[in-house]
Order: C-alpha cells, then structure tokens, then sequence
C-alpha cells in the first residue's frame, strides 16, 4: 500500500440513502422502468435487461423534483436477498428503484471517486466487509447505518483514476467482445430469417423462372424483383464502363452483395411453392414437419465427479435473450447429472419468455431444468440453433406452457412445433455458412474468460496496494 493511501469510514465520503417508497396503485403498464434489485443484479454482469413494472413519466418527475433520481456517476448496491451487486448509474439511464431492495450511494465527495468504489464493491475485500454487516437468516439484509460504518483504504484520487482505469479497460474489452458476439449472432439470424422465414431464395428462383408468387409473398416478391433488377443494371453499368477501359475492374459494392447467392448455393433451392393444408405456403419439397421429425432430446447422464463450474448449465448461469452462458456460480452435490454434448442446443424450460438458449461449446452437465436439444442429422446444429432462436419458437413454448406464476414448458408439446423443413443438404450448407460466426462467438467467449480472470486477479492486488500500477499495466499491455 503506497503511504499516500488513508482510510475512511464510507459515510464520510459520500451519502447513503434508499428511494421514495412507491405503492402498488403508482404501477402502470409502460413508462418509467421501476427495479426492484433483480434487474440491478442483471444490469452488474452487463446483460440487458426487461422489467415487468413501471410508474408513470408523470410521477417520476414529481419523485425526481421532491426527492431525487439516481444519475450518471451515482451507485446502486443490492440490499436484500441477493447482497452487494453493484451498479454504476451510466449517462441516459432512467429509471426509478424499491426501497429497501436497493441502496443508493449518491453525491460522492472529490476525496472518492464513484468509479473507484464501484471497482471496490466487486472485489473479494468489499465480500468480506458486507458478510461482516449482513444481518438475517431467512431474509438477509444490509443496513444504511451498518454501510456507512465500513471502512476502507483510500489511495489519492490519481491513484484511483489510474487503478480504475487498469480495471475498465478490461471490463471494456470483455463488454466489446460480448457487443460483436451480438452482431454476429445478428448476421446468423438475419440470414436464417432470409433463407427460411422470408424465403428469398426461393422467391429469387421462382421470378427468374417466371413461377407464380402467392399473394401472401407478393410485397416481398416486388421487393425481390426490384432488387433484382437494380443488381443486374449495376452489373451491366460495370460491364460497359469495363469493356470502355479496356481493362478489368470489379464490381462495385452497391451494398447488396449480401443479397446475392453463388449460383450452387442458389440452385439448392426450389423454384416455386406448394399449398399444404398444414402451414399453407411452403417452397416445393419443404415437408410440413415438427420439431421431433428433426431433433431429440438428450437424456445421458454424467458423474458429478465431471462437473465444474465452468460446464455446468442451470437456468442460473444461462443469460437473457439468447446470449449464452456464464460459469455457474455453485455445482450440484447429487452423484449424477443430465448431461450434455458439443454440438447440443440447451434451452432453459422455466419462464420460457427469458429467451435462454445457448449452442454448446463442450461438454457438461446440466439442471433438470434445462433441456438439450440433439439434431437428428449430423452435420445441422447450426441450422437447428437458428430454427429455436426464433422468437415464435418461444412464443409457441409459452402458449403450450404449464403454470402461471412460473411457467415450464411442455415437452411434448415443444416437440410438435410446425416447421417447413428444407433438405438436409440445405439444413448442413446453412449450418456451415454460420459456423464461421459461431466458432468466433466461442473464441471471443474464452477470451473474455481469460480477461475476466485476470481483471478478478488484479482487483484485489491493485484495491489493497499489493501490487503497483506499473506491475498491472505490464500484465494489461501483455493481453490487449
């Protein structure tokens, strides 16, 4: 520890206060997000968030007015039930908190920096302190009196921006990695949905060969055509401005390349639609199917023995809206588990409207909860991840879902989702074009595990002065 550092107790550094008591009758259906501790919990692992409560625009400003809303720079800290996830209020956010839930660390004085804290309250030392204070066994709990009491080492405030700043650079890359993770999974979906919900392929192939198009397909069909049409005047116009030139010249990207198909892959696909009784509108040689014509379920079992933290899926460590996993925070004690394979789809059967689903990397064990989805066809998980990526998929898993405060879907009845199933051949092509996306998804995960290690080593080292700044760059300048 440098000999500039001092120690502080918390309340005198800054003020340490809760919200406005809201009431059940100031709930409304949209307005301003209202959290009661579980989205903060989100919000601290860097996931985006829903709500299910509001309160209206107007009586968060009369709130706002009389007693304040948190702003960029201000802290949250989980309060009961799930204690000390810690959130840095970021410039745009508005939204209002339960009292109680929550504590607001607000109107920082200049010798603590909110960013120095937030830092603090997610290291092993700030762990220690709150399990000093917990009070409760059923319910446990942090008091605003037993928050101010704590103390803590603190550097002088450069010290703090260059600690900070040592620690967010990663916090960044891993938050950048997880941003072109979305991207790319983005790109897969877009051209999931191009090739199998919207058909465009099949709509390209039935224009050029002068099929009929359905009405329900006739604004897309215009759309296609139009598209078509622009792309071969550009050809032609690159053609001609060539041949004046007297010398090569690609084609210029007119930003529709991605619409365009080699002439192998578009031949893959069928050149008109067939009515069915089932799902109407099909392209020819799509067979009305279900799920289980293409995909079973995984019931193998794995010795606990096995099992790790870091390839154990619960409904836990499974995240919102289809963005993967995280290491689990606890294993099962039980002797065996379900497992899972490279290649499986999990998807979290409670609350099927949370969206989790994940395309696994490896191997593992599993929760009863959640299920794993094996394809038929070797050679098509990727078309199969897509396919269960959609959102009418979970739609169908909650109109066929048992429960109401905590819904689970139906097995069987997941089973007997209507699908119109290409070939297998187009099944593994598609699978093949989005492994490229999926295998960079994988590697920029295990890099942001490598980060998040390292970040989680120096926490502690660089909080207590256990090692210099300089020491920490070194190791920063050796990863990014």
């Amino acid at each position: 520890m440098g000999s500039e550092w001092g120690q502080a107790r918390l309340g005198d550094l800054l003020e340490i206060t809760s919200s406005k008591r809201i009431f059940r009758a100031d709930y409304c259906d949209d307005g301003v997000p209202f959290y009661r501790g579980k989205e903060i919990v989100e919000l601290s692992k860097g996931n985006t968030i829903s709500t299910e409560l509001f309160i209206s625009s107007e009586k968060f400003e009369e709130i706002k007015a009389k007693f304040g809303a948190p702003v960029a720079g201000d802290l949250l800290l989980t309060s009961v039930g799930t204690l000390g996830a810690v959130y840095l209020v970021r410039n745009g956010d508005r939204f209002y908190f339960k009292d109680g839930n929550l504590t607001w660390f607000r109107n920082f004085s200049d010798k603590l920096l909110p960013s120095f804290l937030h830092q603090w309250f997610r290291s092993p030392i700030a762990k220690r302190e709150i399990d000093k204070i917990t009070i409760g066994s059923t319910q446990q709990a942090l008091t605003i009196v037993s928050l101010k009491s704590i103390v803590l080492d603190v550097p002088p405030i450069e010290e703090q921006k260059k600690i900070t700043e040592i620690l967010s650079s990663l916090d960044n890359k891993i938050a950048l990695n997880r941003q072109i993770n979305i991207t790319l999974e983005s790109m897969a979906q877009a051209l999931f949905k191009s090739w199998f919900v919207d058909f465009d392929p099949v709509i390209d192939n039935a224009l050029a060969a002068g099929n009929e198009i359905p009405d329900e397909l006739a604004a897309r069909a215009a759309r296609r055509e139009a598209l078509r049409q622009q792309t071969n005047k550009t050809a032609n116009e690159t053609t001609v401005a060539t041949d004046a030139a007297s010398s090569e010249q690609a084609l210029p990207d007119t930003g529709l390349s991605d619409q365009r198909l080699p002439t192998e892959i578009q031949q893959l696909f069928p050149d008109r639609f067939v009515l069915t009784e089932e799902m109407g509108w099909v392209p020819e040689g799509w067979e009305p199917a279900q799920i289980k014509d293409i995909a079973e379920y995984g019931n193998g079992r794995v010795d606990a023995v096995e099992i790790d933290r870091d390839n154990y899926v619960s409904t836990e460590n499974m995240l919102l809206d289809k963005a993967g996993v995280v290491a689990a925070s606890s294993v099962p004690e039980a002797a065996q588990v379900p497992s899972y394979e490279k290649g499986s789809i999990l998807i979290s059967n409670i609350r099927p409207y949370f969206k989790k689903i994940w395309l696994a990397s490896h191997s593992g064990g599993r929760s009863n909860d959640v299920l794993e989805f094996k394809v038929k066809a070797a050679g098509t998980e990727g078309y199969l991840y897509s396919l269960l990526c959609q959102d009418s998929f979970f739609e169908y898993m909650m109109a066929t879902s048992k429960g109401t405060k905590m819904p689970r879907g139906d097995k069987q009845a997941i089973m007997n989702w209507a699908v119109a199933v290409p070939s297998v051949d187009l099944r593994e092509l598609f699978s093949e074009q989005v492994s490229l996306f999926q295998d960079s998804v994988v590697s920029r995960n295990e890099q942001s595990v490598c980060l998040a290690d390292l970040r989680d080593s120096l926490l502690p080292k660089l909080l207590s002065g256990q090692i210099t700044i300089p020491d920490a760059e070194q190791q920063l300048a050796e990863v990014l």
